[in-house]
């Protein structure tokens, strides 16, 4: 971030003490320490004492919300089986449900024979066009000269 003068004022560049910049205050940020052998030279990270107790306390927090929500891992484990278990019975009445419908529809279809009786096979239909295909293609054959087909079709 550049400085630029408005109205003969210079608003300094805060960037340069804050985080992003990189440069923290003493104490809060990872440093390294050297450890020096004849053969190799290693630099490991240490924590600051500040993200070490943040870090026990976000595992303390998840613990004591675990604790507050079930109590024990023995009431976690039950209150888990019984959810599961609540589920299972829901699924299967659902399903009982669906398959009385189902034999309710095909008893009340079953029951109900005259409704279906009268209607047409789809050799019927196939006929009955064969047949009025047949007849507007005579009708048409027997037209005068420059005739359409559409005014002999069924």
């Amino acid at each position: 971030m550049s400085v630029s003068p408005i109205d003969n004022f210079t608003i300094p560049n805060p960037a340069e003490d804050s985080y992003p910049s990189g440069n923290l205050p003493a104490g809060l940020g990872p440093t390294t320490t050297s450890t020096s052998s004849t053969t190799s030279t290693s630099s490991t990270p240490t924590v600051s004492p500040y993200v070490q107790q943040y870090q026990n306390l976000l595992q303390y927090d998840a613990q004591e919300l675990f604790s507050v929500s079930f109590g024990t891992q023995q009431n976690a484990q039950t209150n888990i089986e019984g959810v599961l278990a609540q589920w299972v019975g829901l699924q299967q009445q659902e399903q009982e449900a669906q398959q009385q419908a189902i034999q309710a529809a095909s008893n009340a279809a079953g029951a109900n024979t005259n409704a279906t009786s009268n209607l047409p096979t789809i050799e019927d239909l196939i006929s009955q066009s064969d047949a009025a295909a047949n007849t507007a293609l005579s009708n048409y054959a027997s037209a005068p000269p420059g005739s359409s087909i559409l005014d002999y079709q069924a």
